[in-house]
Order: structure tokens, then C-alpha cells, then sequence
């Protein structure tokens, strides 16, 4: 529309440029403007209808959304008048057996509590193991064959071990694995025997020297019947030890031993 009233006022202007010779004629640089002008309204133009339709979309928008809440609406209305009258007609059902002497019993919800019962942690029942280490600083003047007391307790489990006379009695037949670690006091040697029933398995040797400590240790894997007895005793007279958490005993049950019964069939 805008483009044709356009192409209207320039053939006007231009027949009234050509034919009217006693007015004044548009120079050039008016007609310009005015092209110019025409074009900015235009512009303008196109714009604002690019907006209606904007407008036009969101009320389309709008539109749905108001159906969409109606609808809810609706639906709501509905479960609520079926729960009144469903609460209506369980009210006058009540009040009629009332009125004859009968009661209505809700039945209960029932919920079931499970209470967790404590993880209790068990070893099975064939496990064996044991350290401990001498606490005290100094163990001075152990005779010959005398138990080195490893008093403090850090694992006693089947308590084979007795740390008042620093020996381990076997709880069941089978397979042990033992071992200790000895200091020595600064620049002192001694002799150590790790034993089994009284009879020495292995020796340990260790000298302290130049003002420092000396450090040994040894390892015994044995067959053990139950009530067999292990220790680790000094072997020369008026020895010393360091304790102080430096000297330990320990051993543990490798494999139980089952014995095998035969039947005689005959």
C-alpha cells in the first residue's frame, strides 16, 4: 500500500515538475528527502506488524494456557464432589448403624517396623593369632632358660597366649607360624633360643656396639598338637634385654589339623 501511494506522489511530482511551468519546481535534493521520508515509514511499518503478530501469538499463548487451567480446574471439582459424597454416604452408613446398636470399625493401617539387629563381628571358630611386646624399658638379669615376658598384649585371639609367663599354648592341632624380634641394650650381646615344648627350634645372636643397640629376628613355621607350649627364652645367665615396645612376640594358626577316622568295614 505504502510502496503504491509512493510510486503515486513521485509521478506526481515529477508530471508537476514537467508540465507546470509557472510554479516553483522540487529541486533534487527534496525529492531525495522525500523518498527517504517514505522509506523510513515504511521501515516503520513493517516493524509494528512484525509486533501484532508478536502480540497476536502470545495471546494465542495465553489463550492455551487459560484452556489448560480450566481444565485442571474441572477435573479438581470433580474429586472433590466424589469425595464429599463419598464421605457423605460413609457418614449416614455410621449414623445408621448407630441408630441400630452397631458400630463400624475402620480397619488400621497396619505398619511394619523392622528394628536392624547390631553387626556382630566374629572370627571363625579355628582362628588363632597372638602378638605382644615387652613395655618395659630394661629386662636385666634373666637367668639361663628363663621365658622372656612380653607382657604387653596387642592380639590375643583363641588366648593361647599368657603374658605373666610369656608362653603360648596351642588351642588346636595344626600348622603355626611364630615369630620374634629382639634388642639388644647398647654395646651388650645376647643369646636367644625360640622353643617348643622346652626343645629349641631356632637360636637368635645379636651385639650391640659403638654405643648403639643391636637388632635380631627369627621365624618358625611348626606342627603344633593341642597343648603344645612355645616360648622364647634366654639362654645364658644374667642377660639383658630393651623392651619399650622394641622386643615382640607373635604367631598366628596357618591351617587347623583334622584328623581323618577309618571305618573298619568286615
Amino acid at each position: 500500500m505504502w510502496y503504491l501511494l509512493s510510486l503515486v506522489i513521485t509521478l506526481l511530482i515529477n508530471c508537476k515538475c514537467v508540465d507546470s511551468a509557472t510554479e516553483s519546481t522540487i529541486s533534487r535534493e527534496e525529492f531525495e528527502n522525500l523518498k527517504t521520508s517514505l522509506h523510513r515509514q515504511e521501515k516503520l511499518i513493517e516493524k509494528q506488524d512484525r509486533k501484532i503478530q508478536d502480540l497476536q501469538a502470545t495471546v494465542s499463548r495465553c489463550a492455551e494456557l487459560s484452556q489448560r487451567q480450566e481444565n485442571d480446574i474441572s477435573r479438581q471439582s470433580e474429586q472433590i464432589r466424589q469425595l464429599i459424597s463419598f464421605i457423605s454416604g460413609f457418614t449416614g452408613q455410621n449414623k445408621r448403624h448407630e441408630n441400630s446398636g452397631d458400630t463400624v470399625k475402620i480397619p488400621a493401617i497396619e505398619r511394619s517396623y523392622v528394628k536392624s539387629a547390631p553387626k556382630v563381628k566374629r572370627y571363625e571358630p579355628n582362628t588363632v593369632a597372638f602378638f605382644a611386646t615387652v613395655s618395659v624399658t630394661s629386662l636385666d638379669h634373666l637367668g639361663g632358660h628363663q621365658n622372656i615376658v612380653f607382657d604387653d598384649i596387642v592380639t590375643n585371639i583363641g588366648n593361647g597366649y599368657n603374658n605373666h609367663h610369656g608362653v603360648f599354648v596351642a588351642p588346636v592341632s595344626g600348622l603355626y607360624l611364630f615369630t620374634t624380634s629382639i634388642m639388644s641394650q647398647q654395646n651388650m650381646e645376647f643369646w636367644v633360643n625360640l622353643v617348643v615344648n622346652g626343645n629349641i627350634i631356632v637360636n637368635l645372636n645379636e651385639r650391640g656396639t659403638d654405643g648403639r643397640h643391636g637388632s635380631g629376628s627369627q621365624t618358625i613355621i611348626v606342627s603344633l598338637n593341642q597343648g603344645d607350649d612355645v616360648a622364647v627364652q634366654n639362654a645364658h645367665n644374667d642377660d639383658a634385654f630393651y623392651g619399650d615396645k622394641y622386643s615382640s612376640f607373635g604367631g598366628y594358626l596357618i591351617q587347623e589339623l583334622v584328623s581323618e577316622t577309618s571305618s573298619i568295614v568286615g
